[in-house]
């Protein structure tokens, strides 16, 4: 019987953000369905105006999604009444990190009169570059480990016989994340200092190889 060796290899990888995701979320209330969305699109326009003044192209704000619901109270002889119709938008942009471009962005929707609530997100454009190096370097560190092994054992490792991975979806995002509430976003008096912590991601495979006296 053809004896074998099994061994877990792990692989990281570390990768400093070169891309920023800036989610907008707006809301709009009205008792008035038509009023409510006249100023959602209002919002919108102001909003997209904003982004063009910070440098960008005014399709680069994408919608993400568009909700339209209705908010009910009890009167006092306990029938539901309508209080409001409630319209959230979601908008995102994503573009290629620079502190300095980012910070313009959001001075100019600091500036503007809409106040969506904002969060930044640091990641990565190159994920399947990522992606393929994670699983290199797992393998690398298999290999590594058998052949100490093999060696302390006073065996030869012969052919690989097989690889086992799972495979799952990583997390490329920076742990680093900014967010903005409406009502703060015009208190804001500088632009945005930071340097995002760099991205870590570790994946495992398990291979299996031949031995040989």
């Amino acid at each position: 019987m053809q004896k074998t060796m099994t061994v877990q290899g792990t692989g990281a990888v570390q990768i400093r953000p070169n891309w920023v995701v800036v989610c907008m979320n707006i809301e709009n209330r009205g008792k008035e369905y038509n009023a409510v969305m006249k100023q959602a699109n209002g919002d919108l326009e102001a909003l997209r105006v904003a982004v063009v003044s910070a440098g960008f192209g005014k399709t680069s704000c994408k919608t993400t999604g568009f909700y339209v619901d209705t908010q009910y109270h009890n009167r006092s002889d306990g029938i539901p009444e309508l209080e409001c119709y409630v319209a959230r938008h979601g908008l995102r942009m994503e573009f290629p990190f620079q502190k300095r471009r980012l910070g313009i962005l959001l001075s100019a929707l600091a500036a503007c009169t809409v106040t969506p609530e904002i969060s930044v997100h640091f990641t990565v454009k190159e994920k399947e570059q990522v992606a393929e190096q994670l699983l290199e370097n797992a393998v690398a560190d298999a290999r590594k480990r058998a052949k100490v092994l093999a060696r302390a054992a006073g065996v030869k490792l012969g052919e690989l016989k097989q690889v086992k991975y799972q495979g799952k979806d990583w997390n490329l995002e920076s742990a680093t994340h900014y967010g903005v509430p409406p009502q703060l976003l015009r208190a804001r008096a500088e632009m945005i200092r930071m340097e995002p912590e760099k991205i870590v991601v570790r994946d495992t495979v398990t291979i299996i190889w031949k031995l040989e006296k």
